[in-house]
């Protein structure tokens, strides 16, 4: 449900949920639960009950995926996930290299793993029935992309040279430092980027970028809002169409009540309140 995946992500709305990790939590299938994950980028379902892999399709930018240690029994339903990069099935039940085809769907993938052996204790390993199939490794390059470079913890590349400078095939190499490494998280509202430059988040309001407005350019003058001050600068008649000052305000305040309610552009929204001193009167930023 969304309620169980906001608790288990931490975050207030499942929309910018980046990272997620459901291991262990006796899932039986996905469904349309992620349908709304769409800035997922890492994904954990180990030690769950899935039978095959499915409710992926809404996940565009997902990169790394952990089904191990669950019930599959063939690589399939991938196609939502063209970006997938690291990709781990140890410990499921796929016996057949005619299971495998599914690994074409991914023609970024970098990392895959249906068993892991170097370093590893017999727990460790958890391999599939597949992988003491001779065929296992031709079959596992025919079906996926040339952009592989792992299996199992070892370079590809590595083991082919190993191999043909006459080396058995019981070699034993290091797995690779990549299989642990944090995944990056990325900045889901791109209006984070503009907080650099408050020049860029700066209202127009008649003045030039980057110099204070007039104080007659503003509806939120004292003279406009609160009347007296001089010159008939009162408030504005009942029914009279907004000036260009309060059309900007509204919008900005639109702006800033989206990035509150979010809760993860808070910075963002002080930025924002910052670069328009003349709408918002000055605060203390919390520790």
């Amino acid at each position: 449900s969304r309620d169980a995946i906001k608790k288990a992500a931490g975050e207030y709305d499942v929309e910018v949920v980046q990272s997620l990790s459901l291991d262990g939590a006796s899932l039986r299938g996905i469904g349309t639960a992620l349908a709304d994950c769409r800035l997922l980028v890492n994904l954990r379902l180990s030690g769950n009950q899935l039978a095959r892999i499915e409710g992926l399709e809404h996940l565009p930018k997902l990169q790394r995926l952990d089904l191990s240690h669950n019930r599959i029994k063939r690589i399939e339903a991938l196609e939502g996930v063209g970006g997938l990069l690291c990709l781990d099935l140890r410990g499921n039940q796929i016996e057949s290299t005619g299971d495998l085809g599914g690994l074409s769907a991914c023609p970024q993938l970098s990392h895959l793993y249906l068993r892991f052996l170097a370093g590893s204790t017999p727990q460790e390993v958890a391999a599939n029935p597949v992988c003491v199939d001779p065929s296992y490794r031709p079959a596992v390059a025919q079906a996926a992309s040339e952009t592989l470079a792992f299996l199992d913890g070892e370079s590809i590349k590595l083991r082919a040279q190993l191999e043909s400078a006459g080396f058995g095939d019981d070699i034993s190499m290091r797995a690779d430092p990549e299989f642990t490494a944090e995944l990056p998280v990325e900045a889901w509202f791109k209006a984070g980027e503009l907080a650099l430059d408050a020049d860029d988040l700066a209202i127009d309001l008649g003045a030039p970028s980057g110099a204070p407005p007039s104080p007659s350019s503003t509806p939120l003058a004292a003279g406009a809002v609160q009347g007296g001050g001089g010159g008939g600068g009162g408030e504005p008649a009942p029914g009279a169409p907004p000036t260009a000052g309060e059309e900007a305000e509204s919008e900005l305040r639109g702006v800033l009540d989206e990035l509150r309610r979010r809760d993860a552009s808070h910075l963002a929204a002080i930025a924002v309140a910052k670069a328009n001193p003349e709408l918002f009167p000055p605060f203390e930023e919390a520790p």
